[in-house]
């Protein structure tokens, strides 16, 4: 007896679900490592921006907030 699960309002038998998707074509994938480090390099630089953006917004906020408050005095 097969189960049926829902996921996302369809209805998706168990052997269906869990069975390797397989067109009959096998296809290989030709990777240029220059590539993928480049992308690593690039995605590390935007994170390294992302924590120096956030870190200004910390110290402008601090002293946004002293200075409302010193007004405020």
């Amino acid at each position: 007896m097969q189960k049926s699960y829902f996921h996302n309002s369809k209805s998706v038998n168990a052997s269906e679900a869990y069975a390797p998707k397989y067109n009959g074509e096998h296809q290989k994938l030709n990777v240029d490592i220059n590539t993928l480090l480049n992308r690593v390099k690039i995605d590390e630089r935007n994170e390294k921006k992302q924590k120096i953006l956030f870190f200004f917004s910390v110290i402008l906020v601090i002293i946004m907030l002293g200075s409302f408050i010193s007004i405020l005095k």
